[in-house]
């Protein structure tokens, strides 16, 4: 909770698989904004915790480690995806979802700098050549499908908002 200031989310730590480390690069070490949708929930977890000043936002209930993902996709997610009617949409990796999101912020922009931004790469050559994958037929289709997901989890868990 230390790294959210209500507003924007400062990145100081990498997490996967509850194995806590710094980040790949110094470039990856830096604040990006939270939209009003992810605040507005944000400020309603940190409220049903008891309003932390610090520790992790998204943790483990038992022993109040980081979140394994990997169970949350399990767990939430893939039958959140399932449900989406009349298409169930097959859920893929924590990669293929950041890659997805950079291809549609990079077109909604109009501008791959705001992938760039937003993924803290060093260069745009790195957004570029690994993310922006989308033509605009297959922007409008995954935009569609995001619309979906967030119907989906808006009825789920609150930790499934997050993602939307």
């Amino acid at each position: 909770w230390e790294d959210f200031d209500g507003k924007r989310l400062t990145i100081r730590q990498s997490v996967w698989n509850t194995i806590v480390t710094i980040p790949k690069t110094e470039e990856s070490v830096a604040s990006i904004p939270m939209g009003e949708p992810l605040r507005s929930i944000l400020a309603e977890q940190r409220k049903l915790d008891g309003n932390p000043t610090s520790g992790w936002i998204l943790r483990g209930e038992l022993r109040g480690q980081p979140l394994n993902l990997s169970n949350l996709a399990r767990r939430i997610i893939k039958p959140a995806l399932a449900k989406v009617e009349p298409n169930p949409l097959p859920w893929r990796t924590w990669y293929a979802l950041r890659r997805g999101i950079a291809t549609v912020v990079s077109a909604v922009e109009r501008d791959p700098n705001a992938a760039k931004g937003l993924l803290r790469h060093k260069d745009l050559t790195t957004t570029l050549r690994h993310y922006d994958k989308g033509t605009s037929q297959a922007v409008e289709r995954a935009v569609m499908h995001i619309e979906q997901l967030c119907n989906v989890c808006a009825t789920e868990a609150a930790v499934c908002k997050i993602l939307c």
